[in-house]
């Protein structure tokens, strides 16, 4: 097996797209293939020095490249880049960029359980399903599962002009090589809540989880469910919290505090009319009557065994949702509430 591709797309600047891409173990330069709006656009060389390799302990630093967009005349670029050699992308080889001063663009970073569903299809609805990725239909096509985050780089060139959201099961992550104004909201959950709904879903939906018992469905994922609205905060203010798992025993205050800033507004269930009013404030649009859908069909109740165990392991995720609280409450009703 060939060693990772690893790089980062890092800013724009004088209409040059700039970053760095390399094999890992290797001092060779790789030519990129540049896709502009799901068509071949042009190929890179990354060979130029990048001097901020140094301290990243690689063979070489010549290995940064810049794509010139000077001529372009889209409004909106959706950039992917891959090895030409490969066809394997890179990390953080992607981009959403405007070229002019457009309307910012709505991602809706959907953590699962959370109430997310129902919050997409009201979105959806204001904003219209023309304007969405993915839409109905692309979830549709994709057995009713959101499509991975790479397809929306190699959309076309009409359906990237009229995108006014972007929705799914995508880390804030994402938006650290966008190069556009973007306007983030999510939706979080009181985090035992949210694992006992995501262990019924299990149960209700994974074809692996149907014959066993809620028990062995926590231990076989409890790994992945705990601490997961934390991993979804990833991003270049807190790359920690990727790692964070059931045995994490401290979160950083001050980056989850910096990602929270990220988001231009988001809700909790517990209160989802406030939430909505807040994000409707935020968004400046009307998102409607709620949409209630993707609810467990599933009543029977958890044990008070597996309630307990859960509560202990959630302990870490729970003292991070007191903060997301307090925020949403301090942050909501000054929104709400002006004086």
């Amino acid at each position: 097996m060939s060693a990772p591709i690893i790089g980062k797309i890092k800013r724009l600047q004088e209409h040059k797209l700039k970053g760095w891409c390399l094999r890992r173990g290797s001092s060779e330069p790789l030519t990129l293939e540049v896709l502009m709006n799901g068509g071949s656009f042009t190929t890179v060389t990354a060979d130029l020095p990048q001097k901020n390799l140094l301290k990243k302990g690689f063979l070489s630093i010549r290995h940064g490249f810049s794509v010139d967009l000077e001529h372009v005349q889209e409004e909106r670029l959706a950039i992917s880049m891959i090895d030409k050699k490969s066809g394997k992308p890179f990390h953080a080889g992607n981009s959403l960029i405007d070229t002019k001063e457009l309307d910012p663009l709505i991602f809706f970073m959907h953590i699962p359980k959370t109430g997310g569903t129902s919050f997409r299809l009201m979105l959806n609805e204001s904003v219209g399903q023309e304007h969405t990725f993915p839409n109905l239909k692309d979830i549709t096509e994709n057995n009713g599962l959101y499509p991975e985050i790479n397809a929306l780089y190699t959309l076309p060139s009409e359906r990237i002009r009229a995108l006014k959201l972007v929705n799914g099961h995508y880390p804030l992550q994402i938006i650290d090589s966008w190069h556009l104004p973007v306007k983030v909201v999510t939706f979080f959950r009181e985090p035992v809540d949210r694992v006992v709904s995501h262990i019924h879903h299990l149960k209700q939906n994974d074809a692996a989880c149907k014959a066993l018992t809620r028990e062995e469905i926590y231990s076989k994922h409890n790994a992945s469910l705990i601490n997961l609205q934390l991993r979804t905060l990833r991003n270049k203010s807190y790359p920690g919290a990727k790692g964070l798992d059931n045995e994490s025993k401290v979160f950083n205050e001050e980056k989850l505090q910096a990602s929270l800033d990220r988001l231009a507004a988001f809700g909790i269930l517990e209160d989802f009319n406030t939430s909505i009013q807040w994000m409707e404030a935020e968004l400046g649009t009307a998102l409607g009557k709620a949409k209630h859908s993707n609810k467990s069909k599933i009543t029977e109740e958890v044990s008070g065994d597996l309630i307990n165990e859960i509560t202990a392991d959630c302990h870490l995720e729970q003292m991070a949702y007191e903060r997301i609280k307090s925020e949403f409450y301090r942050r909501s009703g000054a929104a709400l509430n002006p004086k």
